[in-house]
C-alpha cells in the first residue's frame, strides 16, 4: 500500500454539506494532500487537524458554522489518512516520515498553500498533539490552539548529567520520568544509586502520570537492518563489545510479542520489576493498552479485515467510545498503574486475548440505536467505511507507532510551554482525558501559560465535535475572537 499509488478524486458533493468544497494541494512535503474548505479566503484562517480513525470529513458538522462565523476553514486528512496519497502506508516502511517534526512540516505547508500567513490550530485526539507541536514550535504562524480529547503535557525532559562515577557514552540507568514526559517514548535517565553498579541498565518502570494519549511506545529510533517500529529486545554483549557501550540488539523469539517492550539483559544481570504491559497480562483477567497493540502486525488486517466489514467495525468502534454508550462514566484514575489503568473500559485497556475488532463488536449498538443516530447516520458512516476499505488503517497506525523516532529534535523544546491563548474541549464522557493520569492538570497549570479553560460538554464522549457540534462552534468561537482581541 506504500504511497496509495491510486489517485483519488475530489470528495463528491453528494457527500459534503453544502458549502463545503473538496480540493487537492500538490507538492507539499511529498504528498499530495487532500482538504475540506469552508468560508472566505479572505478570513482569518483556521486549521482543524483529525484523529484515529478518523479523516478531514470528521470537522463536517463544524466547518460551515465556524466559516458563517467569518474564518476561513480547512482541514487536511493527513499523512497515511483517506485521499492524501504519497505517504509510505506499509507497516515495514518509513516511519521516520511519520515522526511530530515531520507532521508539522507536513502542516505548516497546508497552511502555506492556503496562502494564510497566521491561522488557529485545532486539534482532536490525535490531531491535538500535532496541533501543540505546531503551537510549540511555530508560535509565529499558529496563533491560538484549541486542544479537544488528549491533553498536552509538553514537551520531553532533556537526560540528566551521567554522575561522575559513569563513563560518557555507557547507557545510564533509569528513572522515574517527569510529570512532563509522555506515554510511550523514552524516558530520561538518572543517576544509578549506590548500590547499582555502573553501567547496568536498571529495571523498567511504569509510565509516569505526564505521559499523554497518543504516542507510541516504541523505546528508541531502529539501526538501518532493524525492521522500523519494532522495539528489539537486547541480547548480551559479544567478545569484541567494549564495556560500557549501548548493547547490540536481536531479533525477538517467537515467544515475544511483536510490538510489546521486551526483557533486556547484560552480561551482568537480567532486569528486574514489571513494566505497566507486563503487569497489565498478569491480571487475573489478562489485559494489554491499546497503544501497545495498535503497534502490533495484526492491528491492520484485524480492523481491516474484521469479520463484520469495516462499516460495522466502525460503527461498533464510534458507538462504544460515544456517550450513546451508557458505560462511559469517565473519572481521574489515582495512579498509572496496572490495577488502575484496568478500570478502563476495554477500548482502552483491552482483554488480552482480543483484536479490537472483537473488542468492539461486542458493543454494537442495536438497529433501532442507529436509526436514530442523529450526529452519524449511516450514509455519513459509508463515507469513513468506504475510505477505510480503500486505504485500510495502517497509516493511521504508524502515527501511534513514530514517537520515539525524532525524540533528540524534540527534546530541543524540553521546557518550553504553549504561550499563545490555549483551551481544552472534550466530552464530559470521554475517557481521553483522564487516560494519561496528571495530563490534564499539568496542560493547564504549566504548560499553557495563557490558558482560557476546560469545557468538558454534556451528552458527548470522544467524538465531541460531531456529537455536540453546536456548542463546540460556540466554545471555539468565543475562544478564538477573545484570543484574537488579546
Amino acid at each position: 500500500m506504500s504511497g496509495l499509488a491510486q489517485r483519488p478524486e475530489p470528495l463528491g458533493p453528494d457527500a459534503l454539506p453544502d458549502g463545503i468544497r473538496s480540493r487537492f494541494l500538490r507538492g507539499i512535503n511529498g504528498l499530495r494532500v487532500h482538504v475540506l474548505e469552508a468560508g472566505d479566503a479572505h478570513g482569518p484562517g483556521l486549521l482543524l487537524l483529525h484523529g484515529f480513525p478518523e479523516l478531514a470529513y470528521s470537522w463536517r458538522h463544524v466547518m460551515v458554522p465556524l466559516a458563517e462565523a467569518g474564518f476561513h476553514v480547512f482541514a487536511p486528512d493527513l499523512r497515511g489518512y483517506g485521499r492524501t496519497t504519497g505517504a509510505d502506508t506499509d507497516y515495514d516502511g518509513d516511519l521516520a516520515s511519520y515522526r511530530r517534526f515531520n507532521i508539522v512540516r507536513d502542516v505548516l505547508g497546508v497552511v502555506a498553500a492556503m496562502h494564510c500567513q497566521t491561522v488557529a490550530v485545532v486539534g482532536h485526539d490525535f490531531g491535538s498533539p500535532i496541533a501543540a507541536w505546531c503551537a510549540v514550535l511555530r508560535p509565529d504562524v499558529f496563533t491560538a490552539v484549541a486542544l479537544m480529547s488528549a491533553p498536552f503535557p509538553g514537551p520531553p525532559r532533556l537526560p540528566e548529567e551521567p554522575s561522575a562515577g559513569e563513563r560518557e557514552g555507557e547507557p545510564l540507568a533509569r528513572r522515574e520520568p517527569s510529570a512532563g514526559e509522555r506515554e510511550g517514548e523514552p524516558l530520561a535517565r538518572r543517576e544509578p544509586s549506590a548500590g547499582e553498579r555502573e553501567g547496568e541498565p536498571l529495571a523498567r518502570r511504569e509510565p509516569s502520570a505526564g505521559e499523554r494519549e497518543g504516542e507510541p511506545l516504541a523505546r528508541r529510533e531502529p539501526s538501518a537492518g532493524e525492521r522500523e517500529g519494532e522495539p528489539l529486545a537486547r541480547r548480551e554483549p559479544s567478545a569484541g563489545e567494549r564495556e560500557g557501550e549501548p548493547l547490540a540488539r536481536r531479533e525477538p523469539s517467537p515467544g515475544e510479542r511483536e510490538g510489546a517492550p521486551l526483557v533486556e539483559k547484560t552480561e551482568h544481570r537480567a532486569r528486574s520489576g514489571a513494566s505497566l504491559f507486563e503487569d497489565l497480562a498478569a491480571l487475573e483477567r489478562p489485559r494489554k493498552h491499546y497503544q501497545q497493540y495498535y503497534q502490533t502486525r495484526e492491528a491492520n488486517p484485524n480492523m481491516w479485515r474484521a469479520p463484520q466489514g469495516v462499516h460495522a467495525f466502525l460503527r461498533a468502534y464510534y458507538h462504544v467510545k460515544s456517550a450513546d454508550w451508557p458505560h462511559n462514566s469517565p473519572f481521574q484514575l489515582s495512579a498509572r498503574s496496572a490495577v488502575e489503568m484496568a478500570r478502563m473500559p476495554t477500548y482502552y485497556v483491552m482483554d488480552a486475548a482480543d483484536g479490537m475488532a472483537e473488542t468492539v463488536a461486542k458493543h454494537m449498538p442495536s438497529p433501532e440505536a442507529v436509526a436514530t443516530n442523529a450526529w452519524l447516520p449511516d450514509a455519513e458512516l459509508a463515507v469513513y467505511a468506504a475510505e477505510y476499505e480503500r486505504t485500510g488503517f495502517q497509516g493511521g497506525l504508524n502515527h501511534y507507532r513514530s514517537g520515539a523516532i525524532g525524540m533528540a529534535e524534540q527534546q530541543l523544546f524540553a521546557g518550553r510551554g504553549i504561550g499563545q491563548p490555549a483551551t481544552f474541549i472534550s466530552g464530559a464522557s470521554d475517557w481521553g482525558v483522564y487516560q494519561s493520569p496528571g495530563a490534564l492538570e499539568r496542560m493547564r497549570d504549566e504548560v499553557c501559560t495563557d490558558f482560557r479553560g476546560v469545557h468538558l460538554l454534556e451528552g458527548a464522549g470522544h467524538w465531541v465535535q460531531q456529537e455536540q457540534p453546536t456548542e463546540t462552534v460556540r466554545l471555539l468561537v468565543d475562544f478564538l475572537r477573545a484570543a484574537d482581541r488579546s
